[in-house]
């Protein structure tokens, strides 16, 4: 099952490129895929696939697979429900800190373009 959220959240990404979405059947997809991750990862019972989600939800993070779509962030609030062991903790600071060291650069770089005397 987790094998195939990811193939289907990946798969249906690449094909945003190419694809006309206007029925949002693509974006359907990977609402689902990401729900069932999110399912996944609250089942208490499957440690190991626990500890999967979190890597994947993680390195997809760092990779910036998702990046500029809305399951970006997602991917990171799904890693932090998973949150178990203390150096679990430290690698989602360090996630965190670079969400919001990106979100303060972004935000100064667009007040700058829209103030240039700021």
């Amino acid at each position: 099952m987790f094998l195939m959220n990811i193939a289907l959240l990946e798969e249906m990404k690449n094909a945003f490129d190419f694809a006309d979405d206007s029925s949002r059947e693509n974006g359907y997809f990977i609402n689902v895929a990401i729900e069932s991750l999110t399912k996944l990862a609250e089942k208490q019972n499957h440690c190991s696939n626990k500890a999967k989600v979190f890597e994947y939800c993680i390195s997809s993070y760092k990779q910036k697979i998702f990046e500029g779509w809305v399951c970006h962030l997602g991917i990171l609030h799904i890693a932090g429900d998973l949150v178990a062991k203390e150096s679990e903790v430290d690698i989602m600071l360090d996630c965190v800190e670079a969400v919001k060291g990106e979100y303060e650069m972004e935000s100064e770089q667009y007040t700058l373009s829209e103030n240039p005397s700021a």
